[in-house]
C-alpha cells in the first residue's frame, strides 16, 4: 500500500475523531430543541384545551341574577308563634332543625294593595322580603328560581343586653336565560343545611 493513501487515512481518521464530538453535540442539541418544542406545543395544546372546556362549562351554567337582602319582619309574631322562635330553633338546630333539614319557601302575597313575599321555614312564617324589591319580584316572578344562600344570625338587643336578636339572610336566584319556573306552585328549596 502507499504510504501516501495510509497518511491520508490517518488524518482524516484524525479529524473525524476530532469532529465527531462536535456532530454528538450538535445532534444532542437539536434533538434537545425539538423536544422542548414538543413540550412547549403539547403544553399550548393542554391550555387551549382547559379553555375550551372552561367556556365549555361557562356557557353551559345558566345565566342569572342574584338578588340578596336581609329578611324583613323577623321580631314580628304571627298569632301566638314568635317568628323569632323559629329562627332561634333553626340557629342552634334544635328541633325540626336538629336533623339538618329544612324547607325554605317564598310566597306571593298582597299587602294593602301592593305586591309582597312571605318567606315560610318550614311551613311558618319568618318574615318577608323587603319591600323596595317586592314590585320587581313580582314583575319578573316568571324568572324566579328559587332561594338560596339562607343563613341565620344573632346579635344582642341594642336596647337590652341581655336580650338577642335572631335575623336572616336569603338570595333569591332569577334567571337570566328564559328559564322558568312552574308559575302554579310556590317557589320552594329544599335546604340541606
Amino acid at each position: 500500500m502507499p504510504w501516501g493513501f495510509l497518511i491520508s487515512m490517518l488524518v482524516l481518521a484524525v479529524v473525524a475523531g476530532m469532529a465527531w464530538p462536535t456532530l454528538q453535540a450538535r445532534l444532542q442539541k437539536a434533538e434537545d430543541e425539538r423536544r422542548a418544542e414538543k413540550q412547549r406545543c403539547e403544553q399550548l395544546e393542554r391550555e387551549h384545551a382547559a379553555r375550551t372546556e372552561q367556556k365549555a362549562i361557562e356557557a353551559a351554567k345558566p345565566k342569572v341574577e342574584k338578588l340578596e337582602f336581609s329578611v324583613a319582619g323577623v321580631t314580628f309574631k304571627d298569632g301566638r308563634l314568635s317568628r323569632q322562635t323559629q329562627l332561634k330553633r333553626f340557629y342552634f338546630r334544635d328541633p325540626p332543625f336538629h336533623e339538618q333539614n329544612a324547607e325554605l319557601t317564598l310566597r306571593e302575597e298582597e299587602y294593602e294593595g301592593n305586591p309582597a313575599f312571605s318567606i315560610f321555614l318550614n311551613d311558618r312564617k319568618i318574615g318577608y322580603v323587603p319591600k323596595e324589591h317586592a314590585q320587581y319580584l313580582h314583575d319578573n316572578y316568571d324568572r324566579i328560581l328559587g332561594l338560596s344562600d339562607f343563613q341565620v344570625k344573632c346579635a344582642k338587643d341594642r336596647d337590652d343586653d341581655e336580650v338577642y336578636i335572631y335575623y336572616a339572610k336569603a338570595a333569591i336566584t332569577l334567571s337570566l336565560d328564559g328559564s322558568k319556573h312552574d308559575e302554579n306552585n310556590p317557589i320552594e328549596i329544599a335546604h340541606p343545611f
